[in-house]
């Protein structure tokens, strides 16, 4: 067997890359593609992006395109794993939860306020 890339002689399945230049000696995938294992990853990260309300589309482009993966399977991978009833609601959520916050720590103040008042 010899390598691909140095062109040295290796031993025939004693090794899975060139010990002389690092190239593999698996067969060959098609060009800028990566196995299933890469694609699983890419997928996995690109649809936390999406999760967490990054611009995933911009950014996760060439990736995307590399490992063939569609906006659509990133979309419904989406829907799949958030909750029902979550999305548009998130925001008005929180924002109650703010607007709670600020109305105890406005009655704290009022009440610290009203004591140093009675001293």
């Amino acid at each position: 067997m010899e390598c691909r890339r140095c062109h040295k002689k290796l031993e025939e399945s004693a090794w899975t890359f060139c010990p002389y230049c690092g190239e593999s000696t698996s067969s060959p995938t098609q060009p800028g593609r990566y196995g299933s294992g890469v694609r699983a990853q890419v997928f996995e990260v690109i649809v936390r992006q999406a999760l967490a309300g990054a611009p995933w589309r911009e950014i996760c482009a060439g990736p995307m395109q590399i490992n063939s993966i569609s906006p659509e399977e990133i979309e419904l991978e989406v829907q799949r794993r958030r909750p029902s009833g979550v999305g548009s609601e998130t925001k008005p959520l929180n924002s109650k939860i703010m607007v709670f916050a600020a109305v105890i720590i406005f009655l704290i103040i009022v009440l610290l306020a009203m004591h140093s008042l009675s001293q």
